[in-house]
């Protein structure tokens, strides 16, 4: 049993032998410190956005993960979903493509007829966005519809517009 508190607790300095002397671990302490900032990348991708948990490869039915799309020449970071490339029990299925924030409300704002993106917009007009193919996303709306919309991505990516949104076929009379 752990002693959180319902006994007295005591701190021994000096019971256990040196490993290394004060000199060579405060000489080590820049070079952690120098580390943990380069793995800080990793730590950040963890982040929780409105995005977690509602973007989907279609696929292997996994749940996409936040990553690091890329970085531009002037250091500003564009985040991206990536298909998770191994499931446990599953085949490699994923083809590891990243689909960019940015062209998820992109596609948002344009579906929903909006020009500005907000978190409480994404909640409460989509379900899920399911990643198909490479280039690819179908929007699942709360009300029911569901769009397949193709992209693309990079540096000469061109603005989505409605020609690119193949829209649910009319059920006939």
């Amino acid at each position: 049993m752990k002693n959180t508190g319902q006994a007295p607790m005591y701190f021994a300095e000096g019971t256990n032998p040196v490993i290394i002397d004060r000199t060579t671990f405060d000489k080590v302490q820049p070079l952690l410190e120098a580390r943990t900032a380069r793995n800080r990348r990793a730590a950040h991708n963890q982040t929780i956005t409105v995005f977690s948990g509602n973007v989907w490869c279609g696929p292997c039915s996994a749940k996409a993960h936040r990553c690091l799309a890329y970085r531009d020449k002037e250091g500003h970071e564009f985040r991206g979903r990536r298909w998770p490339r191994r499931i446990k029990g599953k085949p490699n299925q994923c083809e590891g493509h990243i689909v960019r924030e940015g062209r998820i409300k992109e596609i948002t704002c344009l579906l929903t007829g909006t020009t500005t993106f907000t978190d409480e917009l994404f909640s409460a007009r989509v379900n899920r966005v399911v990643m198909t193919s490479p280039g690819e996303v179908e929007f699942q709306l709360r009300d029911g519809r569901s769009f397949q919309i193709g992209y693309s991505n990079g540096r000469y990516a061109r603005p989505i517009s409605v020609e690119d949104i193949a829209l649910p076929e009319e059920v006939g009379n």
